[in-house]
């Protein structure tokens, strides 16, 4: 079994066309540990040109795209890599992400011809997501969603070294910290797999 950790990060933090953001994953345990994928994400342009998604809307880099792009590049890797992997646990601050995963987009894709998706926000990153993470879970494969609470709130820092709590508290944060210094220092558009 897989574990990766995504996050990703905006400054400012607000729908604007100053917005930068990174974003940023690793694998924690399994045959992929130590694979780290990050980079920048574009600002007012769609992620994917998909299935009709316009391509002349309001696209810009937020926190909440960022994670969404983490999350989608993970389920690109494991595509690649699809040999490599039976399950993997996707491990996310995102409670946002995580309930698009497991509430809202099953429901969503009962609409004919993705109508309601399409009317959401991001659907170009939506769309693609879901459609590539539908492609992973069709091949006998399995991918489950973790929460766990950004910025230590939970005070898992002071578990013992060994205990899973400080275990997810450890790559929180290191997913935290590389999705910043990718929104920093890489340049907008980059795609960064470190083996």
């Amino acid at each position: 079994r897989q574990i990766v950790f995504t996050d990703g990060s905006c400054y400012p933090n607000k729908l604007c066309k100053e917005s930068i953001a990174g974003y940023a994953a690793r694998f924690a345990l399994g045959t992929m540990e130590n694979v780290i994928l990050y980079g920048s994400i574009p600002n007012d342009k769609p992620f994917t040109t998909y299935k009709g998604i316009p391509t002349n809307g309001k696209y810009f880099a937020s926190n909440q795209r960022a994670e969404g792009i983490a999350i989608y590049k993970v389920m690109e890797y494991l595509k690649k890599n699809i040999n490599k992997w039976n399950s993997v646990i996707v491990v996310s601050d995102s409670e946002f992400w995580i309930n698009m995963f497991t509430k809202y987009m099953p429901r969503w894709i009962q609409e004919p011809n993705y109508k309601t998706f399409k009317e959401k926000a991001n659907p170009d990153l939506t769309i693609a997501i879901w459609e590539l993470y539908c492609e992973l879970t069709d091949n006998s494969k399995d991918i489950s969603f973790r929460h766990i609470r950004s910025h230590d709130k939970d005070g898992w820092s002071k578990y013992p070294s060994e205990s899973y709590e400080y275990f997810c508290h450890t790559y929180n944060t290191y997913v935290d910290e590389l999705a910043g210094y990718a929104r920093e220092n890489c340049a907008i558009g980059d795609s960064i797999v470190e083996l």
